[in-house]
């Protein structure tokens, strides 16, 4: 069924793009669009959520300077309610693919290029169309969760995130004390709300993990996937990280926490401005549990308690978030960051709902993300 929609979809773009006929397209993988090869060319199209997102990275790429490695822009529009872009091809593979295989000194040199073509992002003002789009603070529905986790990646300001959480005391198998406890959670952390203050805000990419990087013989030839750019801190950049990580220690497609430190501090070397919040482990803490939550939307509905699903199922990791701050506190000591003074557990959380969510059990179709809306990219394999 889904194989029929994506082609009719297909035949509707292709119209309006020139690119040739559907039987000359490659599927490519894709998380939240359909994506298809033409020869030396990419089609992606947007069909879910907030389509206008794909506008908005197609204004933002085709004013953006060479140092932030997008791939060239050829054209860009609206078939109905779809919307569409065409790249040029760029010969390379994600660095996620080949980052096991990489030596300390070339995964710190990825790195590297990585913080650089983030700084020429974030180096970059806007203008004309792009400026319109990347400013403007659109209103969120926030009675309407789809319009709420289709609007960013992290539900914030935190009006969003308040609101989803509402919206997830619906959802199958998600405890109301668990809600309860996530949102006393985010009232502590309202004061590290990076959009009560704007001031110094920057472009930010977003998404930023090693699938949307493309390596090719020792280089970053591109990065990809504008869609979720928005204004924002610099340091909205390091949540992508945070989800690269194997907190169950159950997931090896994932990241050890080690391997995770590291990367982080060869970025803090090479970007030190990523870091330099001296709120940043409460920031990062908001990002992460916003983050969580709307992945309760973005997976599957769960057919079965925690503790038959995912290690990794947000069932079963928003609690252990929700409980306390020591694993990100943890992360960036062993980046090289000293531990904030007072670090460590904020105000005490049900211990009923911070434990009650399980680790065991096979893994289920549960962890699988649905077609409807955009989810999490695993990122980097361990």
């Amino acid at each position: 069924m889904e194989h029929d929609a994506r082609a009719e979809r297909l035949e509707r773009v292709l119209a309006d793009t020139k690119l040739g006929h559907a039987a000359a397209a490659v599927p490519l993988s894709g998380f939240s669009n359909d994506t298809w090869r033409f020869g030396s060319h990419v089609l992606r199209i947007c069909w879910n959520g907030d389509v206008q997102r794909l506008e908005r990275e197609a204004s933002v790429a085709a004013d953006l300077p060479p140092e932030v490695r997008y791939p060239p822009l050829v054209a860009a529009g609206r078939s109905g309610e779809l919307a569409w872009t065409v790249t040029r091809w760029v010969e390379g593979v994600p660095l996620a693919e080949v980052w096991p295989r990489l030596s300390d000194r070339d995964r710190a040199g990825a790195v590297d290029q990585l913080a650089q073509a983030l700084a020429a992002l974030h180096q970059w003002t806007p203008r004309g169309p792009a400026s319109q789009l990347v400013n403007a603070r659109e209103a969120v529905d926030l009675s309407d969760p789809v319009a709420v986790v289709g609007a960013t990646l992290n539900p914030l300001p935190l009006d969003r995130a308040t609101a989803l959480a509402g919206h997830a005391r619906s959802l199958p198998f998600v405890r109301p004390q668990l809600v309860d406890d996530l949102l006393e959670r985010l009232r502590g952390l309202a004061v590290h709300d990076p959009y009560i203050d704007t001031a110094g805000h920057v472009v930010v990419h977003g998404d930023a993990h090693l699938n949307n990087v493309l390596w090719n013989d020792g280089r970053l030839v591109a990065l990809l996937d504008l869609e979720w750019v928005r204004l924002g801190p610099r340091d909205l950049e390091l949540e992508p990280f945070l989800r690269a990580v194997d907190w169950s220690g159950q997931e090896p497609e994932l990241m050890p926490e080690h391997e995770v430190s590291q990367l982080l501090g060869w970025l803090a070397g090479a970007y030190p401005g990523l870091f330099a919040s001296p709120n940043l482990i409460g920031r990062l803490w908001l990002y992460q549990l916003t983050f969580t939550l709307r992945e309760l939307f973005t997976w599957h509905a769960a057919t079965a308690p925690p503790d038959r699903l995912a290690a990794d199922h947000p069932l079963n990791l928003l609690p252990k978030f929700v409980e306390s701050s020591d694993h990100l506190e943890r992360l960036l000591a062993g980046a090289g960051r000293p531990r904030p003074r007072g670090a460590g557990r904020r105000t005490p959380i049900s211990k009923d709902s911070a434990m009650g969510a399980g680790h065991a059990g096979a893994r289920s179709p549960d962890r699988h993300r649905p077609p409807l809306l955009p989810g999490r990219g695993h990122g980097i394999p361990g």
